[in-house]
């Protein structure tokens, strides 16, 4: 795992949505086409969302808002992994309860070993690629989890 990153975020917040309610998803992905997609589909599924590419820009946008989950990836192709972003989050009071999916197109054991090994066990794991309808059936189940 890499450094785990501090409270230092960018200047720049690169979102791709409108300011955000209490109801939505807070989307993680570096690659643009799959965050673009990702997107779409939560905001077919009636999941608003904003959507970044970095864990300081996650970092950013979390300061000021509290999304109802975070969907990040592991490999963000920068300093920090969705990992360290989920272990920055548990340490504030008001983010720790947050429900969590991290996404992986590695192997899913050795993710699983690696969050548990930071203290993140609860933490969901969902396999790139996945199905649509996955994601979906995963988010209500954590919805009503949370309700």
């Amino acid at each position: 795992m890499g450094t785990t990153p501090t409270s230092e975020v960018t200047s720049r917040p690169a979102v791709d949505a409108a300011p955000a309610r209490a109801s939505d998803v807070l989307l993680v992905e570096d690659d643009e086409l799959v965050r673009y997609a990702l997107r779409r589909l939560l905001l077919g599924a009636r999941r608003p969302c904003l959507a970044t590419s970095s864990v300081e820009e996650a970092q950013q946008l979390l300061a000021g808002h509290e999304p109802s989950l975070v969907l990040t990836d592991y490999n963000l192709g920068g300093r920090w992994t969705g990992i360290d972003l989920l272990v920055w989050m548990r340490r504030s009071a008001r983010l720790r309860s947050i429900p969590t999916v991290l996404m992986t197109g590695d192997d899913p054991t050795e993710i699983r070993a690696r969050l548990v090994a930071a203290g993140l066990g609860d933490v969901e794991v969902i396999a790139k690629p996945f199905e649509a309808v996955e994601l979906i059936e995963l988010l209500a189940r954590l919805r009503r989890a949370a309700a």
